[in-house]
This record gives C-alpha cells, structure tokens and sequence, in this order.
C-alpha cells in the first residue's frame, strides 16, 4: 500500500511540472509578436472599415479577426502578400468570403443573408 502511495505521489509530481512547463509555454506564446495580417489582406484587397459603423459589418469582421489570429495559413498569407500570385485568396483565406462582399459593399452593411 505503502508503495502504491508513493507511486500515486510521483505521478501527481510529475503531471504537475508537466502541467507547469506547459502553461509557461502557453504563456510564452501569449506574448510572441505576431502581425494580424488581415489588416494587410484588407489593404491590398482595398477594403477600408474606417467610419463603419454597422453592428453586424463590425461584428463580422470581429470574427474575421478572430479567424485570421486562429489560421493555419500564415506562410501561405505571406506569400500571398508580398505578391506570390500562385495561390489565390479563395483557397486559403478563411475570411475569404467576408472580405470579397465587404469589397462589394465598401461601407454599407452587409445583409444577414450575406453572412
């Protein structure tokens, strides 16, 4: 029993400095410099949110943001962006889409219907 105390005892031990050296890690990469591209993307695709002030234009491109922090893409993006012509923006750019009806729409609100 005794054994199976200390066995329990390191275990816990060791599943905490794993625990430990992941949130460090986690942590580290909160604090990485890392350009939102969209802003490029949007720039390059002449597309401008200044003085928009439509809820949902803005709350599409809240997740347009959010989509953009969490893409799997960046080197692709980036090539994207300093002018690699290879792959178009449809098929790799998660905001793809949104980007294409607020060039469309310029500072109009975009329909629900529009997504």
């Amino acid at each position: 029993m005794g054994a199976l105390i200390a066995a329990s005892a390191a275990l816990g031990g060791f599943l905490m400095a794993v625990g430990v050296m992941t949130h460090r890690r986690w942590r580290a990469g909160l604090r990485q410099v890392r350009p939102l591209l969209i802003y490029r993307v949007l720039e390059r695709e002449g597309v401008s949110l200044a003085g928009c002030t439509d809820p949902g234009t803005l709350a599409r491109a809240g997740r347009a943001v959010r989509a953009c922090v969490m893409c799997q893409d960046r080197a692709t993006c980036l090539a994207w962006l300093n002018g690699d012509k290879s792959v178009p923006l449809q098929q790799f750019c998660p905001n793809a889409d949104v980007i294409g009806r607020l060039r469309e729409h310029g500072r109009q609100p975009i329909s629900p219907a529009a997504g």
